[in-house]
């Protein structure tokens, strides 16, 4: 932006002390015909213009930052740089009795409480509705996600209307770790051999056609299945009803059986 101008014969007599934002330069006010005149006040470099005992204070732009004003609403808002802001309000407060709000002012650190437009203010409300929109409508999606995944959970045991597991749906048992459920049946092959089954069953629920989410837990699971590394064993605890009632009987479980499909486990 172009600095003020003043006519060439006070820019020739004053050009020391309007070159100097430190110097100021006295003003004075005649009226048409009188030969009178009174010390108005002062200019500051080329833009303050500071009245004596006075309660405001001038700031001067140039054409180009008149043309350059900014329309907010049915108000038009004329630029000030904040370096220039600052030197003003600085230079005010040499000149003024000193207030509570001017103070408090100084101390925050020249803060201007901004005023918004009644458009400014719709949009801004407008916005906040639309980030509370669109928190409850994430939280609605992470409940229904939720919902979908109890659901699933529930349908590894044979519960809802969704397809039931490929088991024996009388056997299946829920489970507190890596997986949902588990179900322990005995299953007859094609040669009439009696076998033990184990499944393990575990249902995901993923929007918007995602794969599904394993845990590091299952995949751990999976890939200790995937390469034969799995141990079966049944623990049994017996009491018989008449050692068990002295106080020195201690509890004991067996390992009946102990399975290792790889022989490295």
């Amino acid at each position: 932006m172009s600095e003020p101008r003043f006519s060439d014969k006070v820019e020739r007599t004053q050009k020391a002390g309007l070159a100097n934002p430190d110097k100021d330069v006295s003003l004075y006010i005649r009226s048409p015909g009188s030969s009178d005149r009174e010390k108005f006040g002062r200019i500051v470099g080329r833009k303050l213009i500071l009245p004596d005992e006075s309660n405001c204070a001038g700031y001067v732009f140039t054409h180009d930052e008149w043309m350059d004003a900014v329309k907010i609403g049915k108000h038009y808002h004329l630029r000030i740089e904040e370096t220039d802001f600052h030197n003003v309000i600085t230079a005010i407060a040499r000149s003024i009795k000193k207030t509570k709000r001017f103070s408090e002012f100084i101390r925050a650190g020249f803060k201007i409480k901004r005023k918004r437009t009644k458009e400014q203010q719709e949009l801004v409300e407008l916005r906040k509705e639309l980030v509370e929109m669109k928190k409850i409508n994430n939280r609605q999606k992470r409940q229904i996600s939720q919902f979908e995944g109890a659901r699933l959970d529930l349908a590894t045991a044979g519960y809802g209307n969704r397809a039931n597991p490929p088991t024996d749906i009388n056997a299946i048992s829920f489970l507190r770790k890596i997986f949902d459920s588990v179900a322990v049946y005995l299953e007859t092959n094609d040669e009439g051999v009696e076998y033990l089954m184990i499944d393990l069953l575990e249902g995901n629920f993923s929007s918007h056609g995602r794969p599904a989410a394993w845990t590091k837990s299952q995949n751990d699971a999976k890939e200790a299945m995937d390469w034969g590394n799995v141990r079966v064993r049944l623990l049994s605890m017996h009491e018989n009803g008449t050692d068990s009632m002295s106080p020195f009987y201690e509890q004991k479980w067996e390992i009946l059986f102990d399975m290792t499909f790889n022989e490295g486990v």
